[in-house]
């Protein structure tokens, strides 16, 4: 989903939650990277719509699932919105 430039130095390892990478200063997206993040958008949204139609004792049982996705859903939005913003020429 990126490249982490911290090597060794990176207290993270086989970062399967993007969400904890993307506020790092040593992790870098490029536009390659894009459409990673946006199937990682998609799914997000698309199991927040089922978790919303759970009954409320099972949504309380399975809050930290539904908050790793909401903090996915964010990092996904805003790795997005930094791959997609048209420069202008001067």
């Amino acid at each position: 989903h990126g490249y982490c430039t911290k090597g060794s130095d990176c207290k993270v390892r086989n970062a399967a939650d993007p969400s904890h990478c993307i506020y790092c200063q040593s992790y870098i997206a490029t536009p390659k990277h894009l459409p990673h993040w946006i199937v990682i958008k998609k799914r997000c949204e698309s199991q927040l719509q089922a978790f919303e139609k759970f009954p409320e004792g099972m949504k309380k049982r399975f809050l930290s699932f539904s908050t790793a996705l909401t903090d996915n859903l964010s990092a996904a939005n805003t790795v997005i919105s930094q791959l997609t913003i048209d420069i202008k020429e001067a």
